[in-house]
């Protein structure tokens, strides 16, 4: 079984990343600012976390992406 992996930031790239991450068969646990894009990660399979605390807790020891910077 592979480690879970909690992914912040699913923007232009994180979003992206974290699809792969999950087609490479890596559960992940995922947070956004903006809930949107966690809700569509979500009907694909990825677990949520309200906040980045969340998501440290629910991965354990796992490793933690971060994706946060913006566009330009």
């Amino acid at each position: 079984m592979k480690p879970t992996i909690g992914y912040i930031g699913l923007g232009l790239m994180g979003k992206p990343i974290a699809r792969n991450l999950l087609r490479a068969g890596y559960p992940l646990v995922v947070h956004n600012r903006s809930p949107g894009a966690m809700t569509e990660l979500a009907t694909e399979g990825m677990e949520t976390a309200a906040s980045p605390a969340e998501l440290a807790a629910a991965v354990g020891g796992g490793a933690i992406v971060l994706c946060v910077t913006d566009t330009p």
